[in-house]
């Protein structure tokens, strides 16, 4: 009908009765009627979710930094330790 007048369709609206809105107008489906607000919960809910990924994915992050920060002190740690014992090692060899 949209397409032979010629006219925008209304979404939210069903011809023949007037200016009612869909969900007066079939009153037993109303439970499915998509509302406003339910979308915005749903994209409320969706923004929640994505917030606590991005949070996550942030901890990850951190956790995975302050352990490779660890490691490499572990590893300059072992390179002092290794360095000494070589350089203690020359000076024996050098005393005798």
């Amino acid at each position: 009908m949209t397409y032979a007048l010629e006219t925008a369709k209304h979404s939210g609206r069903i011809r023949g009765y007037g200016e009612v809105s869909w969900e007066h107008g079939f009153p037993k489906d109303r439970l499915t009627y998509r509302s406003c607000q339910r979308k915005k919960e749903e994209e409320a809910e969706r923004l929640r979710r994505l917030e606590a990924m991005v949070m996550e994915s942030r901890e990850a992050a951190h956790e995975a930094i302050a352990r490779e920060k660890a490691l490499e002190e572990r590893m300059n740690e072992e390179i002092k330790r290794q360095v000494q014992m070589e350089v203690s090692s020359i000076q024996r060899q050098t005393a005798s």
